[in-house]
């Protein structure tokens, strides 16, 4: 496939107020820079080289999808995305113009910036040559013979689809009992006395590596399943993370950070005795990376947007030594995790992980377009593929599930029955799967000005939210549990005694306390609930989309972000009468309204701004946070929010955030654990600590 693009001697492209850069893909227009997505850089490059045409949908299709078949819906959401991203307040003409049941065109003048500084204003220049495709814009042949023999061509199919169905006895797919995995031989493959971490498998099934760890000494082991290929590499005062395979080469890929804060992505070959290469650098928390071919490096890294918290997946074509995301996270999302690999197939496997569920995505090595397989509301990192089928753990579910991709199902093919708790699964054979059992135990700590001790709580590893009630000396801790989508809320004393349990047959995500303390608000997928604090409802109020967040304000109102098709919308609730206000702001992720006509408000780039609901409009001053979803909380002293370095105060006088209670120096450094605001004076630290465990191999007997 050709790229669409400029050639390396066009280093800019001006057009009205903005400035395209075509290696870095981003466009400026002096105070504000914009990176594009892989479609719309696309689309842009295609106006923009044809700037004197009228370009219509069949020459996008063709030219920038180049697919045989594009929805129309596709190409206008498009078009109006890179409007959106097109506009500015310092030109408030007309960019990309529509010609009615024709067509669109490039509306300004544009010009080419070579490495000389010259300026053309010519149409096509010879510079643009090598990169865009030499075939005319339009077919030689009639398009009508092509709909004609297109139509034969599927009616046979369709003919011979029918009989074949019939005749094979495949309309339907068969029912499958998922098999235990305690009847399965197993073979412990793990033979060192330490903690094993970050199982990977090559995209070949044929080998896998681990992390061990051990008297604070990190090592990665490389074994092949027929057990001729063994490579143990030691790093003594190194945090190793591993990172994923070559396709092309015996060599394993890692990051490696020392205490002086050095830090580069390697390279080591696990067949011969050779030394390992430094790669690259670490920027973007890179975690899983998977050498695609000769020319490619394809990976996931944060900075999505400038969003540090978000994660999308890119490539780095060695050959012109430039990357290029091919993944765009949507609104709401926190961002793509990569998955594995079909070059057979050009496909590259991703997970977007979104509040409730996870989307499998596939797209081709370009980001040229992104194909959705199906959803899942099990938490997974570990799907591959076995003769072309797909294959995913997950981990509240303790089962391994195979996607059919014919008939768009998932099916639970194996149960963990067993006592152990598997972290990691991998489907590697017809009848073997390789599994990493739980490298940790969760454990809870109670964090206040004036001490630390540990919690002992039920339901450690689900605990989603939690709050402490002041008036009733209560701590009050939601857990949910996705396998049976069912979720409990519990009430402790101080002491950690269990007082009371209420259970609901529903995932619930999040509580929040009323100002007063007299209620409690429990968010679940589409509605929250109403409680008393004898657990007893009060009210439950609906919604037609997700309920992204709520909060409380005075008054007896709620404050919910409810997500609708996609747009999210802000909604004042008055709890007693049931009345719903809309607010006209957008890209809303939270918000509070802390005076009758002001509103503190955080967005999906986790921006804090006030809005004004009488000059409809935001107040000028910005603040922003790193957190990846909304953690606020309002308490009757302010807002407040956790971080991973504990809890921070945010001051509407001066807009700025202020530390506030801060978790110990050593608790900072350990990048397993969350934390959850309870009060102004404490928080609960939920964290890991390293275990023995195994990495075992399962064999179950032909069926």
């Amino acid at each position: 496939m050709k790229e669409f693009n400029f050639s390396s001697a066009i280093v800019q492209v001006k057009f009205a107020q903005w400035e395209l850069d075509p290696k870095r893909q981003v466009i400026s227009d002096g105070d504000i820079s914009r990176e594009l997505e892989p479609l719309l850089y696309k689309l842009l490059c295609y106006f923009l080289l044809n700037n004197e045409e009228i370009i219509t949908r069949e020459d996008l299709i063709e030219h920038v999808w180049r697919q045989h078949y594009v929805d129309d819906n596709a190409i206008n959401r498009a078009v109006s995305e890179l409007r959106k991203l097109l506009k500015s307040d310092k030109f408030k003409g007309t960019i990309i113009k529509t010609h009615y049941r024709k067509g669109y065109s490039l509306a300004v003048d544009r010009e080419l910036v070579g490495f000389d500084g010259k300026q053309s204003n010519a149409g096509v220049i010879n510079t643009l040559a090598a990169s865009t495709p030499s075939q005319p814009k339009h077919p030689p042949y009639n398009f009508s013979l092509r709909i004609l023999l297109a139509s034969c061509v599927v009616f046979v199919l369709t003919i011979f689809g029918y009989w074949f169905t019939h005749q094979q006895g495949l309309a339907q797919p068969n029912e499958v009992t998922p098999r235990k995995f305690s009847d399965a031989s197993t073979q412990i493959l793990s033979w060192q006395n330490a903690s094993f971490s970050q199982l990977k498998v090559h995209p070949n099934n044929n080998v896998y590596a681990y992390v061990t760890e051990s008297d604070s000494e990190q090592g990665i082991t490389v074994q092949a399943l027929t057990g001729e290929v063994s490579k143990q590499i030691s790093f003594a005062g190194s945090k190793l993370t591993l990172l994923g395979f070559s396709a092309i080469y015996a060599d394993v890929f890692y990051r490696k950070e020392n205490t002086e804060n050095e830090c580069g992505i390697w390279r080591v070959n696990y067949l011969k005795d050779t030394l390992a290469e430094r790669v690259m650098e670490c920027g973007g928390d890179i975690r899983s990376l998977i050498e695609y071919d000769d020319r490619y490096l394809v990976f996931d890294r944060l900075g999505y947007r400038d969003q540090q918290n978000i994660r999308a997946i890119y490539t780095y074509d060695k050959v012109r030594k430039q990357t290029s995301r091919i993944s765009a996270p949507g609104e709401g999302s926190y961002g793509d995790y990569l998955q594995t690999i079909d070059v057979a197939s050009n496909r590259v496997y991703f997970f977007r992980v979104l509040p409730e569920n996870l989307d499998v995505f596939y797209t081709d090595i370009e980001g040229s377009y992104v194909s959705k397989l199906f959803s899942s509301k099990f938490l997974s990192d570990n799907l591959n593929l076995v003769n072309n089928d797909i294959y995913f753990f997950g981990r509240s579910s303790q089962s391994l599930y195979k996607y059919d991709e014919i008939n768009k199902q998932t099916i639970e093919i194996y149960k963990n029955d067993s006592k152990q708790v598997f972290q990691n699964v991998f489907k590697i054979s017809e009848s073997q799967s390789i599994a990493q059992t739980l490298p940790f135990e969760v454990v809870i700590d109670l964090h206040s000005f004036s001490e630390t001790k540990k919690f002992n709580l039920d339901y450690k590893g689900n605990i989603n939210s939690a709050i402490r009630l002041k008036q009733s000396q209560q701590l009050v801790v939601l857990a949910l549990f996705s396998a049976s989508n069912s979720s409990i809320l519990s009430f402790y004393d101080d002491a950690g005694t269990k007082q009371q349990e209420i259970s609901f047959d529903e995932l619930s995500l999040k509580i929040k306390p009323s100002l007063d303390e007299r209620y409690l608000f429990v968010r679940h997928n589409k509605a929250v609930s109403v409680l008393d604090l004898d657990g007893k409802l009060i009210k439950r109020l609906e919604f037609e989309g997700k309920v992204l967040t709520i909060e409380v304000m005075s008054g007896g109102r709620l404050a919910a972000v409810e997500q609708v098709a996609g747009e999210n919308n802000a909604i004042v609730i008055d709890v007693l009468s049931g009345t719903r206000k809309r607010l006209p702001i957008k890209d809303i992720m939270w918000f509070s309204c802390f005076e009758e006509y002001r509103c503190l408000t955080q967005n999906f780039y986790g921006e804090l701004r006030v809005y004004d609901l009488r000059k409809l409009g935001f107040e000028s001053q910005i603040a922003k946070t790193d957190t990846l979803f909304p953690t606020f909380t309002r308490l009757k002293t302010g807002f407040y929010f956790t971080d991973r370095e504990g809890m921070k105060q945010f001051d509407l006088k001066t807009f700025a955030i202020k530390e506030h209670l801060l978790l110990p120096k050593e608790v900072r450094e350990n990048d397993r654990f969350a934390t959850i605001l309870l009060d102004e004076t404490s928080q609960l630290h939920i964290r890991v600590e390293p275990r023995s465990n195994e990495v075992v191999l399962h064999s179950f007997s032909q069926q």
